[in-house]
């Protein structure tokens, strides 16, 4: 999978990956949403200011918080 678009709104970061660049070749999309009030960092501290992180990291942040909520998600699947 790879980040094919990024945006950046005045509430909320939101990513979508691809496992493939071109569109057209792409079979596999994820898709996420995640407001700044909920971003924290892999320590569980929160994210004080976006406008303060290179974007890169900011990325980097939202992509540790989907994948701690897909891990929460596949858990309580598990457990059904």
């Amino acid at each position: 999978m790879q980040t094919v678009e990024t945006t950046v709104t005045p509430i909320a970061f939101r990513m979508r990956l691809a496992d493939h660049a071109d569109r057209e070749k792409a079979t596999t999309w994820i898709e996420f949403e995640l407001p700044y009030s909920k971003m924290t960092r892999g320590s569980g501290t929160p994210v004080a200011s976006l406008d303060k992180l290179p974007i890169l990291k900011a990325q980097v942040v939202a992509l540790e918080n989907a994948r701690a909520a897909l891990g929460a998600e596949i858990d309580r699947l598990e457990r059904l």
